[in-house]
This record gives structure tokens, C-alpha cells and sequence, in this order.
């Protein structure tokens, strides 16, 4: 969530029907994300201006904990139960390496360092036999 968060306007480029977005996780490490450009579009409306692309009235990039925060309100208020941004997330690598498969292309999008990491934490979730 963190590598988001920071993402400077200067660090994104539209490329056709996407939009690539340079993120910088652990120790620096830098790594390219792409979004559809509709879902950039929106984003826009909502932050129009700024040196982030998500950027608070005050000028400055929201911070992981108040995301967190407003994720679990949110959950609370939809769901019924607080949820959190690791939660989703472990969700959707989850639910993608079920109906994919693609053990290599879950392990980039969610920046490991190699696909052990994925193998590791999400593969034992992916395959399990559901009811």
C-alpha cells in the first residue's frame, strides 16, 4: 500500500490503453504497475491536482495507517466486519493464482522478490479443495 500512496505525478505515463505507474517498494526497489486508463481518468476526478497522485488537502500523500483506517471503517460499514488492506490483498493473489494458475505473474504483481515468496504464502490458499 505504501509504494501507492507515494506515487508522484511524475512517475506516471500513459502508454495506449494503460497507464504505467513507477513504484518504489522495499529498500527502494523499483518496479512498473500499470492501471487502465479509465480507472486513471477517475482517480483524477477524484485528486485533481497535486505532486502525489493521491494527495491530501494539505498537500501531502495520505499516510498507510489512515488508509488502513478507512478501509476497516468502510468494511465495517459494507461487510458487516473490519478488513484489512492485507487481507485484500492475500484475497486477490489468492483468488488469481486459482483461476490463472500463473504463479509468475501473481509473484510480479504483487512485487516479490522472486515466486518462493508466492509459492510460500499463497499457493497452499489458491489450490485448496473448496465445498
Amino acid at each position: 500500500m505504501s509504494e501507492v500512496l507515494t506515487i508522484r505525478r511524475d512517475q506516471i505515463k500513459p502508454n495506449g490503453t494503460a497507464v504505467e505507474l513507477r513504484l518504489y517498494g522495499k529498500g527502494g526497489k523499483e518496479r512498473t504497475g500499470r492501471i487502465p486508463v479509465e480507472l486513471y481518468r477517475r482517480i483524477l476526478e477524484e485528486f485533481p491536482k497535486g505532486a502525489y497522485l493521491f494527495e491530501s488537502r494539505a498537500g501531502q500523500h495520505f499516510k498507510r495507517e489512515y488508509i488502513s483506517r478507512e478501509i476497516a471503517r468502510a468494511a465495517r460499514r459494507v461487510l458487516g466486519r473490519s478488513v484489512s488492506a492485507h487481507v485484500l490483498r492475500h484475497s486477490r493473489a489468492t483468488d488469481l493464482l486459482a483461476s490463472t494458475r500463473r504463479i509468475k505473474a501473481v509473484s510480479r504483481l504483487l512485487g516479490h522478490s522472486d515466486e518462493a515468496t508466492t509459492l510460500r504464502y499463497y499457493v497452499r490458499d489458491a489450490f485448496r479443495v473448496r465445498p
